[in-house]
């Protein structure tokens, strides 16, 4: 169920996360009574839930479709993939429309069954090759840089970019909050050719 968004909730979002109200209620972020709801969408409907209290717990919504956040905003010329709903929203801000987020994070270092975490990406494969560029976005840390390595690889290196953040942010929210849009912005711009000598090996 749905409940209006408690302003202590809307004020984390746009004073901590600077997520904007538009973009809140443009991509139908809500509140449920204990955690905040980001609906995936797909043609416009609704195909599963992501919940997130404010302690950091997870969960999806029961043998609902796993997917991609944000599938309905992706562009042919350009995507780019981010770690989190919060990264995906962040871009936004800084204008990037054409962005998604993976639907369960990184995954957890000698995680098992690896390759079914990966299984959305043959699901969308269709969609997603239509894409010209992918620029991946992802979290710099150890689980965020195995995910480069897993997204670039299956998307096809030749065709990904992988992007850097300035030091001592760890991903798209964090420079959005401590810098801003402009330098997100940048950051975008600034994205490299994937090169596979010196990236992490596959977890597989």
């Amino acid at each position: 169920f749905v409940v209006p968004m408690p302003e202590e909730i809307l004020r984390y979002l746009t004073e901590k996360r600077k997520i904007s109200k538009d973009i809140i209620k443009r991509n139908k972020v809500c509140f449920s009574g204990k955690a905040i709801q980001f609906p995936f969408v797909m043609s416009g409907h609704i195909v599963n839930i992501k919940h997130r209290t404010m302690d950091k717990k997870f969960w999806q919504e029961t043998d609902a479709r796993k997917t991609i956040f944000g599938y309905d905003d992706i562009k042919n010329d350009y995507l780019i993939w981010t770690e989190g709903e919060f990264d995906k929203l962040s871009f936004e801000v800084a204008g990037e429309l054409s962005c998604v987020s993976v639907p369960d994070g990184a995954p957890a270092p000698n995680g098992k069954n690896l390759s079914t975490k990966f299984d959305f990406l043959m699901d969308l494969k269709t969609r997603l090759d239509e894409v010209q560029t992918h620029v991946i976005a992802v979290d710099n840390d150890s689980p965020g840089k195995a995910l480069a390595f897993e997204l670039a690889h299956r998307l096809g290196p030749e065709k990904c970019k992988i992007v850097d953040w300035p030091d001592g942010c760890k991903d798209a929210n964090e420079v959005l909050q401590r810098y801003g849009a402009d330098t997100l912005k940048e950051c975008l711009a600034n994205a490299r050719d994937w090169k596979s000598e010196g990236e992490p090996e596959s977890l597989t």
